[in-house]
């Protein structure tokens, strides 16, 4: 981010990190896919990851990987959730994690929008809706 606070360019140029990035991570895609993907990355990511105690249930990808930014088809967020069935049909009436321009068809923003327990994305912690950031996701698969 440019705006105030600790950013990645800062800790480079500090020497804070062990093992710094060659280059700075560029999210792909227009502002619209990439407001989504930073949401999706930063709010869901730490439970939907390859390292996580639930990736053998639901192998859906949700951090974003440096080595895969070339572009939005390409990241592990979308391989994993654009037109990929989603588990055991929930939300109810989902078609798909990610469902192309049909944002009432897709389970990711469905379990973002519940708050219902056995719905809800994230499943604790929250009693409210996470409103812009569903907007963001929503936006993301209005424009797919």
């Amino acid at each position: 981010h440019s705006g105030p606070g600790l950013t990645l360019q800062g800790l480079v140029d500090a020497g804070r990190l062990t093992n710094p990035p060659s280059a700075l991570p560029v999210v792909p895609g227009d502002a619209t896919a990439q407001a989504a993907l930073r949401y999706l990355h930063a709010n869901c990511g730490m439970g939907h990851n390859p390292k996580s105690t639930v990736f053998f249930r639901v192998d859906m990808e949700l951090w974003l990987q440096n080595a895969a930014l070339g572009s939005v088809e390409t990241t592990r967020t979308y391989l994993t959730t654009v037109d990929v069935a989603p588990l055991e049909g929930i939300p109810q009436g989902a078609t798909a994690r990610i469902a192309p321009k049909d944002p009432t068809h897709s389970a990711v923003l469905g379990r973002m929008k519940s708050r219902e327990l056995s719905v809800a994305m994230p499943p604790l912690g929250t009693e409210e809706v996470d409103d812009t950031g569903a907007a963001a996701v929503e936006a993301w698969i209005n424009a797919l």
